[in-house]
């Protein structure tokens, strides 16, 4: 089997974690564009024991991997990467591993959000090909094109309700430490919901009230005829939240903005439709920056 040309760091599939889906989600598209990549689990070490101290650390990793422990992948199956692989690779990191502890000769660090957000640290080599989710996560001198944008569409989350609604639910995700102050008392909490059971809340209620700015659970109201109300942080003007048109489709960022959610929101299905050209497009610019790039 061809070595991967992409070792992609990442946890367990966790189907309620945006950045390990779409994590996941790189990888399986990147093997149907017909690239070759495997996926790294996020507890197994890098380089075998170098002495008699570290051995038993490794074993436990080992066994604790392998035998106690089983690397979900979700609706997909890809392949796991192996020591091997390290050498030639180019090992991809979220934004919130610091440092390389691959020990890759090639790193690409993809922001999956802002960086140093959840750490305070954003501990990155002086070559890495540094890539956003949007251009909201992008650092000020990262250009334009340094963009790596991919989805997941999870099943659940549809329309079918498309009579009359009442009341509201509320996110909070990352959200949960700002003053929640814009919701109505009585709003549902969905964040700790089945898939299921928050895809039938969205299709009850009319509004969604979300203090996470960027959970992809708002597009998800959305598609269910729920209109998200993103509130607001202050300082942060709409076109700072969200540099590009597309990606406010169907939102509504502060209540004022309701009319253009609503008026929009068949735009958004449309474009997530049509979105699946205009991802492969940035995987394939992805690629080849990483091929070009000479000074790793």
């Amino acid at each position: 089997m061809k070595a991967p040309e992409f070792v992609i760091w990442s946890r367990p599939w966790d189907e309620n974690s945006g950045g390990i889906i779409v994590l996941h989600t790189l990888c399986a598209r990147l093997n149907e564009l017909g690239y070759s990549a495997a996926l790294w689990p996020s507890w197994q070490p890098a380089l075998l024991p170098k002495n008699w101290k570290t051995l038993r650390n490794w074993a436990g990793y080992r066994l604790k991997g392998r035998f106690l422990r089983r690397f979900d992948t979700g609706p997909f199956r890809p392949r796991l990467s192996k020591w091997r692989d390290l050498k030639h690779a180019v090992v991809i990191y979220p934004e919130i591993v610091s440092g390389n502890p691959l020990g890759g000769r090639k790193v690409a660090r993809w922001l999956l959000y802002h960086p140093a957000a959840h750490s305070g640290v954003a501990d990155y080599g002086s070559h890495d090909l540094i890539v956003a989710y949007n251009a909201a996560f992008a650092p000020s001198d990262l250009p334009a094109d340094h963009i790596l944008y991919v989805t997941y569409q999870n099943p659940s989350y549809h329309q079918w309700n498309f009579g009359q609604r009442t009341g509201s639910c509320v996110l909070l995700r990352k959200g949960a430490g700002r003053l929640q102050n814009a919701h109505p008392p009585d709003s549902v909490v969905v964040d700790d919901l089945a898939h299921e059971d928050r895809a039938a809340v969205f299709n009850r209620v009319r509004f969604c009230y979300s203090y996470d700015l960027y959970t992809y659970y708002t597009v998800y109201a959305a598609l269910c005829g729920c209109t998200p109300v993103i509130v607001p942080q202050p300082g942060l003007s709409e076109q700072e939240w969200q540099p590009q048109e597309s990606n406010r489709l169907g939102l509504a960022y502060g209540e004022q903005k309701i009319p253009w959610a609503e008026a929009t929101r068949q735009q958004l299905r449309v474009h997530i439709a049509e979105r699946r050209e205009i991802e492969d497009a940035t995987v394939a610019a992805f690629v080849k920056k990483a091929r070009d790039k000479t000074n790793w």
